[in-house]
């Protein structure tokens, strides 16, 4: 016979459920199925002689003598409040639990929304960081990344990868952002950034295929002069010497910053008749990393293309 409670139940989760107490029960009924009285049972088992009588009646019953399932704690949100919560997350994954509990007006604690959120598949996670792409940007990655994606892997060890890094003393504060998992670069999902903050040091590196370039650091606000003396000075005698000797050609990677594109720098590079190649994907933070990490990343170019192709120009896991 199955027994089935009334309303919201849950399997029980006392020591009713334990196999010894389980056997105990079973004892009784195989004493009673053996010709034993009642008060013999009880006397044999060290039990009162009502509880003999309730597993007896029990088994009767049902056929078993396992504890039935208990009938919970009533659910504090309805169906309603569950789906509000599911597009409160939808509008901004990136809300914390408590306002999330306040923007879908649930009659419930914050700890209660967490859990409601585990149930649907979301799982609290630091939001991606990425630079901000206007639909210009997203444009122009596309182009590019469509340009070069099938150049082959060879051709980008003979590229210079180069820009500026400002390390500052102002660290971004952590954020949440409750989403499904492989959803991490989701447009929604992502945490924009714009670079602010007190800079205590900024410096221009290069890298290649064989391994990170030289550091320079920079005075005061860079500006095209300056940018053109560390090309001079720093940038080319140090490719030269490490990565391409003369006379062989250098492809250099830089981003679209004003700085970069200016008038003054288009004529430098004219003048020593270098190709340009203008891309927004960039290869931040290697300068300090070993030579292997280095091939890697450089190796990694074709893939990172292809990945900014099915993004349409948007943001990739790169």
């Amino acid at each position: 016979m199955e027994v089935r409670p009334r309303g919201r139940a849950r399997p029980a989760r006392t020591r009713a459920d334990r196999p010894e107490v389980i056997m105990r029960r079973t004892l009784i009924v195989g004493y009673h199925a053996a010709g034993k009285g009642i008060r013999e049972i009880s006397q044999l088992m060290g039990i009162s002689r009502a509880t003999v009588r309730l597993w007896l009646r029990r088994y009767e019953a049902e056929g078993h003598v396992l504890t039935r399932p208990r009938p919970g704690r009533p659910r504090v949100t309805t169906n309603e409040d569950d789906e509000r919560l599911r597009r409160a997350v939808e509008r901004n994954p990136q809300m914390t639990a408590v306002t999330l509990t306040r923007e879908a007006e649930l009659p419930c604690h914050v700890v209660t929304t967490r859990r409601r959120l585990w149930e649907a598949g979301l799982r609290c996670h630091i939001p991606a960081r990425k630079e901000m792409l206007t639909e210009a940007n997203k444009q122009s990655r596309l182009r590019f990344a469509q340009t070069y994606v099938n150049v082959g892997a060879d051709i980008w060890k003979s590229v210079i990868f180069s820009d500026e890094k400002c390390f500052s003393s102002v660290s971004a504060q952590g954020r949440q952002c409750w989403r499904l998992r492989d959803t991490r670069f989701s447009a929604i999902n992502i945490a924009q950034r714009s670079r602010s903050g007190r800079v205590s040091v900024s410096v221009h590196g290069w890298m290649w295929w064989g391994g990170p370039g030289e550091l320079v650091t920079i005075e005061g606000n860079l500006d095209s002069q300056q940018y053109i003396n560390i090309l001079e000075t720093s940038f080319l005698p140090s490719v030269r010497a490490y990565a391409i000797p003369e006379p062989k050609p250098i492809y250099f990677v830089q981003d679209r910053s004003p700085i970069h594109t200016s008038r003054a720098v288009s004529n430098w590079f004219w003048a020593l008749m270098v190709q340009e190649w203008e891309v927004e994907q960039k290869t931040k933070e290697a300068v300090e990393r070993k030579t292997r990490e280095v091939w890697e990343l450089v190796e990694s170019v074709p893939r990172r293309l292809q990945d900014v192709i099915e993004a349409e120009g948007g943001w990739t896991r790169y």
